[in-house]
């Protein structure tokens, strides 16, 4: 049937060509033909019916217009040999558009040139018009031509369609790197190794096809081998996953000696018949060389004279060159360091299984420990050093060490460090060193300066002190084992040395130090140590210590002082103000008080911190305005301040009725700590007695200590008796108690303990010692301004002041309770046609008390009882205009008068 159609295709093509219309004109038709045609329309309308069925078969890529008559779609170009592409094959109607041949009964075959090539689907009959099949390259390369063929049917060898393609194929390449780096035929690692190293080895499948990228098929398959049959790997075979394979060769120099082939065979996943007996089937077979050399057996000694021994060679010599039981007594002393000298102390390593030469190029380390390094008495450049030579020198220096023992041991290094241990047995080495020439012995420190009277209980000074001297040779180094002598330049009172004596021996130590106690005696003296030692040709050398005080170290009355930085801040009126407060303290012979002697601090107003610890004798705290300011406090308190002791009578101006007699602001500060009262020492003992013939020593005793708010010297009490003042109740009975008839205080004698005085006793108890000050808050603005004259006996207010050719007058500021300006306050007077004198500037730090006072030597009669005055004359120029008198306080107010004639 089908040879009959395509008889009747041929038939109408001859038809065609004898000058009939197409089959695509005959099936269109034409309505503009001339009726005389009727007789060829006839026939050409049979002919289109007979082409409407019939179907012309081709083969090729894709349908329609994408239809490429001839091409076989291929997932890629090239195929390695083990690997694979997809082919894809099209058969279509050219007679009806390129569309797909549906019919089942076409038959699709795929051959290759090459017979290595295997298809998944080799042939099919497909309904679909497309067949798709896996091209497996299992050995071709060199390039391959792909056939697909349509027939009818399978029984028929005719061909209907034929199409091509030809894709480039090849092995895959193994080797290191890849791209334009990729070398063929080379193992990544080292190919060098010694005894029972291993080495990591790895190798890279690449596709030559494909500018040599790595292959990441999982296809693929490695196999290492070893001509060595105690070689072995840690993977022997490896299937590809992202085209590297590694192992790591392992190898011992007695079972594999020299040179170990080693081979690599490729091959696919289901190439079995790859072998090493049996390599045809194999994608590569790659061949390297791994050489397992006999590693370094290395020992720590040295070579002297190219003999190898187990020892360290110590400034030259080797210990077993000393002889049996070398000691400091029988070794010469040309054969030791002299003393505070430098050596070399030296090892090697050297390979065992090369005839003991030196191990070169590889890196070992070496340890060095030395008795005298580890106490102090020498030092080394260094106690771990590595090196690649075969060879390490350590500097030694001695610094005191008479007699040395050394030991070494070797190591593996890694990242730098020393780390595994490699010999068994350390290896030692002795050095003996000259005693040093004595040179100088110095005076180095002393643990306490002031030590406390023996006979007294002080919780601060401590009642011994510690002196140290050093002892060096003639180069600077210190000796030690050196004997030193002691004596004391002062023993008043009963001072000694640790050993209870006035005289004392001791020997240096590594450090080439030697000390001495001193034990405290029981009276106030100053003393020091002499130390004396003896140098090699038997001179004495000797040097004195630092000067130690024997005293009592706690504080006594007229040796205690308060003191302020500012005596009037700006303070009233603003909160925050600070003020230093210091105390200075002494103890009855005038030296500090020892360091750590607490110090209380109370005020009348603000906030003030509440001690302070003292360093020499002094320390500070600081006070802080805040809170009620003194006189400002609710009556039914009771609480006193100063009164004004002209009444107010002078201070008109002041507006606010609760200062109008008292001294607003006015502050006292109190400061005490645990003392004694003052004696005179008549007889110069440094000791309080009652003598037989003119009694007891001069003193003063003292009431219990209180902060006198209203500066009367008096303990006040409100109506009913109660106390209204702080005070600090020593004994701790509640109440306030009276100055004693005795002396308050340590340093008694047994006469002064043992007097007759009616059940007191002299040195029963201690005191407070104390001292107050007082400050004034002052308001922190621009003050008052008042104008006086002077009539040779008191001061006069005016209120204006006519100025002539000559004169003086006077400027007194306060602030605004009457009291001194504030510190930092400023005068100054300006004349326009006036030449001025006298006192301007700054107001002086006080509390600006006058009453009673003077004021350049004259009385202050007339004027009120604070601030601060200053004296202005003038004298007129030519053409006198004014004066201007200005007080400022800071950058924010002023206050200006101007005085014309």
């Amino acid at each position: 049937m089908r040879d009959l159609l395509l008889l009747v295709l041929l038939a109408g093509t001859l038809s065609a060509c004898g000058g009939g219309e197409s089959v695509a004109d005959a099936s269109a038709g034409d309505s503009s033909s001339d009726d005389t045609d009727d007789t060829d329309d006839t026939d050409d309308s049979d002919d289109s019916d007979l082409t409407e069925e019939t179907v012309i078969e081709a083969l090729g890529n894709g349908t329609g217009a994408d239809f490429e008559e001839g091409a076989i779609a291929s997932s890629e170009d090239y195929v390695l040999v083990g690997g694979s592409v997809t082919l894809t094959i099209d058969g279509v109607d050219q007679n009806d558009s390129n569309s797909s041949l549906t019919s089942d009964s076409y038959y699709y075959t795929f051959t290759s040139d090459c017979s290595l090539g295997l298809f998944s689907i080799a042939s099919s009959y497909t309904s679909t018009g497309s067949v798709s099949s896996t091209y497996r390259n299992k050995g071709c390369s060199g390039g391959d031509t792909i056939t697909a063929t349509l027939y009818s049917d399978a029984s028929s060898s005719t061909e209907l369609a034929t199409a091509t393609v030809f894709v480039s194929t090849d092995y895959p390449s193994l080797g290191t790197d890849s791209g334009i780096s990729f070398t063929e035929g080379q193992l990544e690692g080292d190919l060098e190794i010694s005894d029972e190293d291993s080495t990591d080895l790895s190798v890279n499948i690449v596709n030559p096809l494909s500018s040599n990228a790595l292959v990441t098929d999982d296809s693929y398959i490695i196999e290492w081998y070893s001509d060595c049959a105690d070689g072995e790997f840690s993977v022997s075979r490896e299937t590809n996953s992202d085209g590297t394979f590694s192992t790591s060769y392992n190898a011992d120099y007695t079972t594999c000696p020299g040179d170990n082939n080693l081979t690599l065979l490729l091959f696919g996943d289901t190439d079995t018949e790859c072998s090493l007996t049996d390599t045809d089937s194999c994608y590569v077979v790659m061949t390297s060389v791994v050489t397992v050399e006999q590693g370094v057996e290395p020992k720590l000694g040295v070579l002297d004279d190219d003999e190898f021994y187990t020892e360290l060679l110590v400034n030259g010599i080797r210990e077993s060159e000393y002889g049996d039981d070398p000691t400091s007594e029988n070794v010469s002393d040309e054969l030791k360091l002299s003393a505070g000298g430098t050596m070399l102390i030296t090892a090697n390593i050297v390979d065992d299984n090369d005839d003991d030469n030196l191990a070169t190029g590889t890196t070992y380390g070496v340890s060095l420990e030395s008795s005298c390094v580890e106490d102090g008495t020498a030092t080394l450049d260094s106690d771990e050093k590595t090196t690649t030579t075969g060879t390490v020198t350590f500097t030694y220096t001695a610094n005191g060490c008479l007699e040395d023992a050394f030991s070494a041991n070797l190591y593996s290094v890694e990242s730098g460090e020393l780390a595994t241990q490699l010999n068994d047995d350390e290896v030692t080495g002795i050095i003996f060193i000259q005693s040093a020439e004595v040179g100088a012995i110095t005076f180095t420190s002393v643990s306490e300066p002031y030590i406390s009277l023996k006979n007294i209980g002080d919780a601060v000074l401590p009642k011994q002190s510690t002196v140290t001297f050093t002892v060096v040779d003639k180069q600077g180094e210190v000796v030690e084992g050196q004997e030193v002598s002691f004596e004391l330049t002062n023993t008043t009172g009963g001072i000694t040395l640790g050993s209870g004596e006035v005289t004392d021996s001791d020997v240096t130590d590594s450090g080439g130090q030697v000390t001495a106690i001193i034990n405290s005696g029981t009276s106030h003296a100053v003393t020091s140590v002499r130390a004396t030692t003896e140098t090699s040709d038997g001179t004495s050398i000797s040097t004195t210590s630092q000067a130690i005080s024997i005293t009592t170290g706690i504080a006594d009355q007229d040796s205690f002082d308060i003191a302020v930085d500012i005596f009037n801040p700006g303070a009233y009126a603003t909160n925050g103000t600070e003020v230093s407060v210091t105390v200075y303290a002494a103890d009855q012979y005038q030296n500090p008080v020892a360091d750590g002697t607490v110090v209380n601090f109370t005020a009348e107003s603000g906030t003030i911190e509440s001690y302070c610890v003292t360093t020499t004798g002094t320390c500070s705290v600081t006070w802080y305005s805040s809170g009620v300011r003194p006189g400002k406090h609710e009556a039914s308190l009771d609480r006193v301040n100063e009164i004004d002791p002209q009444g107010r009578v002078y201070d008109g101006f002041i507006e606010d009725s609760d200062c109008v007699s008292t001294v607003c602001g006015m502050t006292t500060i109190t400061a005490y700590t645990v003392g004694e009262s003052s004696y005179t020492d008549t007889n110069g003992n440094g000791t309080f007695d009652v003598l037989d013939d003119t009694g007891a020593e001069p003193y003063v005793s003292y009431p219990e200590a209180f902060r006198d708010d209203n500066w009367n010297e008096a303990l006040d009490t409100n109506s009913d008796g109660q106390v209204v003042e702080a005070f600090f109740d020593f004994d701790t009975d509640g109440a306030y108690d009276e100055a004693p008839t005795v002396f308050q205080g340590l340093v008694c004698s047994d006469s002064a303990i043992n007097a007759d005085t009616a059940g007191e006793s002299h040195c029963d108890s201690l005191m407070h010692v104390r001292d107050s000050i007082r400050i004034v808050q002052s308001y922190a603005e621009a003050p008052n301004m008042r104008f006086y004259t002077y009539d040779g006996t008191s001061y006069t207010e005016i209120s204006g002041i006519t100025l002539g050719t000559s004169g003086e007058f006077y400027v007194l500021l306060q602030d605004w309770n009457g009291n001194a300006p504030a510190n930092g306050t400023t005068l100054s007077v300006e004349g326009d046609g006036y030449e001025i004198y006298g006192s301007s500037g700054t107001v002086s730090n006080s509390i600006g008390l006058l009453y009673g006072e003077t004021y350049n030597g004259l009385a202050t009669t007339g004027l009120p009882s604070y601030g601060m005055l200053y004296n202005v004359s003038f004298e007129a120029e030519d053409e006198p205009e004014s004066i201007s008198v200005t007080a400022t306080y800071g950058d924010l107010e002023n206050s200006v008068i101007f005085l014309t004639p």
